[in-house]
């Protein structure tokens, strides 16, 4: 394996824009450009909030680092060689399905080229004073980053970085591993498309580990096995977390209602409740109305996980009691 580290992004907040300005800006910044946000406006770009039709193109080659011509009003249209467009974006778990139905995202293969990650929340055990970070460690950050950027950033051709005959080895048994996990049955059967691309992301995680641990002369040494097992370690995490985020890409909200009622079963150790003590214990930003509980309790009645107790006779014309519940002794808390 031979990973070719093409150049980091420059840092740039892209939001309102076109992904045909986008690809202009790009040129103009010599094919490197990055957009971090802690919103998820750029989603609404690729969707094509302007023209109404997704393009996609400069996101997929952008990462790629395929050639991509540059149409302009003004002057000549130009080629960018190697596009290296970086998207790091912290969104609310919601925004993520609204990205997944984008036209295309899918089957394009935009969705298999994100790495994502979903923390726990911490909200109710935060500190409320704490202690500020060490200054020197983000002055140490800033300057490592700064010298990596600078350094790859005016080379005139990618730089090959090799593998040692034990990173090798590595990097060949994970690909081994992860074909058998995309296998018929297989843990990741079901995103193909995402765990095909794992084994080269991988790839270029170790390059960039190394290059940030040889920031000199990093060119010269081959990526040791060291570096490789940390990249598979990452690779490691992020295949689990994509795995949740597919799951929550293709949930309805019937059923991510669901999860949520059984999250807060769990949490409490709850074996008997009525929906009033649902509805109460639950968070009201997810469950806005009485009416939205119920069919996540018919989805947890219909697998097993619940059972409707008969409800006591009714007399009168009075408000009848709210259903209750049991939880099914196999898989309760």
């Amino acid at each position: 394996m031979t990973p070719d580290i093409q150049g980091l992004a420059l840092g740039m907040a892209i939001f309102d824009i076109t992904p045909e300005k986008l690809a202009a800006m790009l040129a103009e910044q010599g094919g490197a450009m990055a957009s971090l946000s802690a919103e998820s406006e750029i989603f609404n770009v690729i969707a094509g909030r302007y023209s109404g039709t997704p393009n996609l193109n400069v996101f997929l080659k952008g990462h790629a680092g395929d050639a991509m011509r540059v149409n302009r009003q003004s002057r000549a249209a130009e080629t960018i060689e190697r596009p290296a467009l970086t998207l790091g974006i912290c969104t609310q778990p919601g925004a993520l399905a609204e990205f997944a139905a984008i036209p295309g995202a899918g089957d394009r293969g935009l969705l298999a080229r994100f790495l994502f990650t979903i923390p726990e929340s911490n909200i109710g055990e935060r500190e409320t004073e704490p202690v500020p970070a060490d200054p020197t460690a983000h002055l140490a950050w800033d300057a490592k980053l700064k010298t990596l950027i600078l350094s790859m950033r005016d080379l005139a051709e990618p730089v090959k970085l090799t593998l040692s005959p034990q990173a090798d080895a590595l990097g060949q048994a994970v690909s081994a591993d992860y074909e058998v996990m995309m296998g018929e049955g297989g843990r990741l059967a079901g995103m193909r498309d995402w765990a095909s691309k794992a084994v080269g992301t991988m790839c270029r995680i170790a390059g960039l580990l190394h290059l940030a641990e040889h920031l000199t002369d990093g060119y010269e040494k081959p990526i040791s096995f060291e570096t490789m097992v940390s990249a598979q370690t990452l690779i490691d995490y992020y295949t689990d977390h994509a795995l949740a985020v597919f799951d929550l890409m293709s949930t309805d909200q019937a059923t991510a209602r669901a999860h949520a009622v059984w999250d807060w079963i769990e949490r409490t150790g709850t074996v008997w409740f009525t929906a009033r003590d649902a509805f109460t214990g639950l968070s009201r930003p997810k469950f806005p109305k009485m009416a939205d509980l119920e069919p996540a309790l018919a989805i947890l009645e219909q697998h097993g996980y619940l059972r409707r107790l008969p409800g006591p006779p009714s007399w009168g014309s009075g408000r009848p009691p709210a259903p209750a519940y049991e939880t099914n002794p196999r898989v309760a808390p």
